[in-house]
């Protein structure tokens, strides 16, 4: 927006907008993944505040902190997966530990515990790991299960 006093677009913001203080506004947007949206938004207190050298080179710099931008969310989508996976396998180790309690104590198969864990988990409306938590804990000396996935 070269001069935001001759601006009809936005009035919201050019209304919050302290027309003392901004005059002109460059919006770069990042080229990012996934439905992300970033800019990189860069003010000037006065009008025609940017040149067309200047725009160039705040269009490098979002191309460049795009890079950027993308590898860090990749990043943490990584981590979010790992840590869910992580979750999950200790999860069920906790199951599978309480279903062979239950196998052993009730001599029955692998399926009819698992069905006696599921059913105890939807009559008292709690997670079935937690059901298997309480299984094992109720068996063991040490209620803490650790798995050999775990760092």
């Amino acid at each position: 927006v070269p001069d935001l006093a001759a601006e009809q677009r936005w009035r919201k913001y050019l209304a919050a907008a302290n027309p003392r203080e901004v005059r002109s506004v460059l919006a770069v947007p990042f080229l990012a993944e996934g439905g992300a949206k970033a800019a990189l938004n860069l003010y000037c207190p006065e009008p025609y505040g940017f040149s067309g050298e200047s725009i160039l080179l705040a269009e490098g710099f979002a191309q460049h902190a795009s890079r950027s931008l993308r590898l860090a969310l990749r990043i943490a989508q990584l981590t979010d997966s790992r840590n869910d996976l992580s979750a999950a396998l200790a999860s069920r180790t906790v199951i599978d530990l309480a279903a062979g309690a239950i196998m052993g104590q009730s001599r029955c198969s692998q399926e009819t515990a698992m069905a006696i864990l599921k059913s105890a988990s939807s009559s008292r409306n709690i997670k079935l790991r937690e059901v298997a938590a309480t299984v094992v804990a109720s068996i063991s000396a040490d209620s803490t299960v650790t798995t050999h996935f775990e760092a």
